[in-house]
């Protein structure tokens, strides 16, 4: 039976708060968003409530209006577990983030001081590279917040900002928000609280936050009783298109802006070998 267009909004989004007050997944709105227009639209004013409500335990919401003017001017989007927290709010019920990600395109990082500068925000010093992410990574900027929050700017090697996302430490980490949509890198793996380990190895503070929030972690999928799927560290993926990636335009501008993430082209993977004998994908044995 199809939910007429004509439902009111004040019901329907009573049935989106009932719908989701036991499972606040990105997805499940998603999946309601889908059920007609009225439903899209009370959806998308769900997520963006809940975007500003996530960054504004960092900052008020005119510094959250000045930052989103950035990031569409650089082409930057914010990551990490603010991203994270957004799909997926039930793994931070206890334990909210504690700092917000920036990432920004190589030769940007002139903008993000101008604006830090312009929002008083002087007490910031530039942080080392890991060396797992040099490759992917500039420079990392550390800017401590009015509140005593900490917000980290990350300048990509590359014109494309989604460089430094590609070369995470995790999948759980592979999320970004841009001020138009919102992306997953491995969907089905977030949705079910399972995180693995990608080229750079994940510190002990990662894999401490991740059993907070009692997110699987796995250092390989070598172990799996089923196939590796999407995240087979054989299987190596392209940008360009965004396929099998999880994408949600979060702000009713985004038809006003194509996705510049989608044109890029950076191939990506999060191992080298796959040691699963459940998956078709792995390394064969010669007797």
């Amino acid at each position: 039976m199809s939910i007429p267009e004509q439902l009111p909004a004040d019901i329907v989004s009573c049935i989106i708060e009932q719908a989701t007050s036991d499972e606040p997944s990105l997805s499940k709105l998603v999946r309601l968003s889908h059920i007609n227009s009225v439903f899209a639209e009370s959806c998308r004013s769900v997520v963006s409530t809940r975007v500003r409500s996530v960054i504004r335990a960092f900052m008020d919401d005119g510094v959250i209006d000045s930052l989103f003017e950035t990031l569409e001017n650089v082409h930057g989007f914010i990551g990490g577990s603010v991203a994270l927290a957004v799909i997926e709010p039930g793994f931070f019920i206890d334990h909210p983030p504690r700092d917000i990600d920036i990432m920004t395109p190589s030769g940007t990082m002139t903008e993000w001081v101008a604006w830090c500068d312009s929002h008083g925000f002087v007490d910031r010093e530039t942080g080392e590279v890991n060396p797992d992410r040099e490759d992917s990574t500039k420079s990392i900027l550390w800017v401590r917040m009015h509140n005593g929050t900490e917000l980290k700017i990350h300048q990509s090697q590359s014109s494309s900002a989604l460089l430094t996302l590609l070369s995470s430490n995790l999948t759980s980490q592979m999320n970004a928000i841009s001020p138009f949509r919102i992306y997953c890198f491995y969907p089905w793996m977030t949705v079910n609280g399972i995180s693995i380990s990608c080229q750079g190895s994940p510190t002990t503070y990662d894999i401490d936050q991740l059993e907070r929030r009692s997110i699987e972690y796995y250092w390989s999928t070598c172990l799996w009783n089923g196939p590796c799927g999407r995240g087979c560290p054989m299987i190596w993926h392209l940008s360009y298109g965004l396929e099998g990636v999880g994408t949600y335009e979060w702000s009713r501008r985004a038809h006003l802006s194509y996705d510049i993430f989608a044109e890029t082209h950076l191939r990506w993977g999060i191992g080298d070998d796959c040691y699963n004998v459940h998956c078709p994908y792995r390394v064969q044995e010669i007797d």
